[in-house]
């Protein structure tokens, strides 16, 4: 269960990484330094050689043999042989190792080695370093005349290698000159050794800093899922999940989450107040309907039935308004509202709409002044939902207007647009509650007291989007609204 949680994995996955990196890194390093090792080498061993071959033309194997010191063959810090080989005669010194063992008895009987009486002998002669090198090696694998110029010679019984530098003199003697590869060898153990004590803690910290970073950058998804699950487990939510100052795709889903869940709550709280607003509008009808019924079955007259039977179809007809107005909300929120495009005098249509409301508006002492100015009065659209939508701010207008206000409708153009405007100066609403007001079965606060299911705006909303056009709203609390529609004069 813990090797499956994405941080865990997240962190081993980095360690992983970090740990292939560095050993690609300590791999080509390794390689790197060897190669440079191994290149001064080889420039050594040719200084060395050439060095030998100049003392050679100076003086021979004599003048070699006086400037080695077999006591203690090195160069440069580095032990090394030497091997003459002079047509078929050969002449061999052999200096102390590291155990104290020589082949000669003494140094003395080397340097008083006639070099000239030696090459008649026919016996191979070379001038060597360590000892043991004798017994791990065999230098006859060298003696091929086609062995000229850099060469390895390896042995199954040593744990290293020389390298070797072949060269013939004028006279066709072969100068041999090695040196041994172990330094080299001892560094890339000793790199190995200090690189892998170091890979175990590089591979902890590695582990630890994954987990860290891995386990704050997933912090926004891991509240998130916490709050899931509490929602789930007890069908509460706690307070809204913190913002987070990482500006990435973890905090932004955050934010769309907790906007996604305020909507969905706003939503379930409309709904509530909405199946209360409807079970209200309904239940007004069907106890009418049933008193009616009632009345009828109870009364014998004629008449009374059919007065019973007119007030039983004409509550019918205001539920089935009502439903009806649900399902065209769904229908233009879902782009499939069907529109009846024609040609049509919005003048005349403005006129009869506001004529209408002037009955409801002279309860209230309120005025509703049109203002024309377009040229030409013909539009084209949905003559029936345009009207459905002035008469929702018509009614909205005189329902929230005080006494003795006004309402003034205006309609003009600009280059793109065809506008209408609803003013009116009645009680406004806050800035809290405009950017709600188009939806679905919301109701602000100081409308709640109104009949209404809170379908209206949305419905005014739809049938304008529906249009091609937009719907805007200036409004201040206690000051008034003003309703803005667009409809592009492309449309009409």
């Amino acid at each position: 269960m813990f090797l499956n949680k994405i941080n865990v994995k997240m962190a081993l996955t980095f360690a992983l990484f970090s740990t292939v990196i560095s050993m690609v890194i300590f791999s080509a390093l390794s390689i790197l330094i060897s190669s440079f090792l191994k290149h001064e080498d080889l420039v050594q061993l040719q200084f060395q050689a050439k060095d030998m071959e100049k003392q050679y033309l100076r003086g021979g194997i004599d003048e070699i043999i006086s400037n080695i010191d077999i006591e203690d063959m090195r160069y440069d810090g580095k032990q090394y042989f030497v091997r003459i080989l002079k047509k078929t005669s050969y002449i061999n010194i052999t200096p102390k190792d590291g155990e104290g063992i020589s082949i000669l008895d003494a140094l003395e009987a080397v340097k008083n080695i006639n070099t000239k009486s030696l090459q008649n002998l026919g016996v191979a002669t070379w001038l060597f370093g360590p000892m043991k090198w004798s017994k791990s090696f065999d230098y006859s694998i060298l003696d091929s005349p086609n062995n000229l110029g850099y060469s390895t010679l390896s042995s199954s019984n040593s744990n290293f290698n020389l390298d070797v530098l072949i060269l013939e003199t004028w006279d066709g003697t072969i100068i041999q000159t090695g040196i041994s590869d172990h330094y080299r060898e001892q560094f890339r153990r000793v790199f190995k050794e200090v690189f892998i004590v170091l890979l175990i803690p590089l591979i902890l910290m590695t582990i630890i800093a994954g987990l860290y970073y891995s386990t704050k950058t997933l912090k926004p998804v891991l509240d998130l899922t916490k709050t899931i699950r509490g929602i789930i487990e007890t069908g509460k939510r706690e307070p809204t999940i913190s913002h987070y100052p990482q500006n990435n795709e973890l905090a932004e889903l955050v934010t769309l989450f907790n906007t996604l869940f305020d909507n969905n709550q706003s939503l379930i709280v409309s709904m509530k107040e909405t199946l209360d607003n409807v079970s209200h509008d309904l239940r007004t009808p069907l106890t009418r309907i049933r008193g009616a019924s009632e009345t009828a079955i109870t009364n014998p007259n004629p008449i009374v039935w059919r007065e019973a039977h007119s007030d039983c179809i004409e509550e019918i007809d205001d539920i089935n308004h009502m439903l009806n107005t649900l399902l065209d909300v769904t229908a233009a929120e879902n782009g499939v509202l069907n529109l009846n495009i024609t040609n049509f005098n919005i003048y005349l249509m403005l006129e009869k709409t506001i004529d209408l409301y002037n009955f409801i508006a002279e309860d209230k002492m309120i005025s509703i002044d049109l203002i024309f100015e377009l040229e030409n009065p013909n539009i084209v659209g949905d003559e029936g939902k345009i009207r459905q939508v002035i008469a929702n701010l018509l009614d909205n207008a005189v329902k929230y207007s005080n006494k003795n206000g006004k309402i003034v409708v205006k309609i003009f153009k600009n280059d793109k647009n065809i506008i209408i405007e609803i003013k009116d100066n009645g009680i406004g609403m806050s800035p809290d509650e405009i950017p709600n007001i188009w939806n679905r079965l919301y109701r602000a606060t100081r409308s709640r007291h109104e009949p209404g299911l809170g379908l209206g705006l949305s419905m005014v909303k739809a049938t304008i989007t529906a249009h091609k056009g937009s719907v805007d709203v200036i409004s201040s609390l206690g000051k008034g609204s003003t309703f803005i529609i667009k409809l592009p004069i492309s449309i009409s």
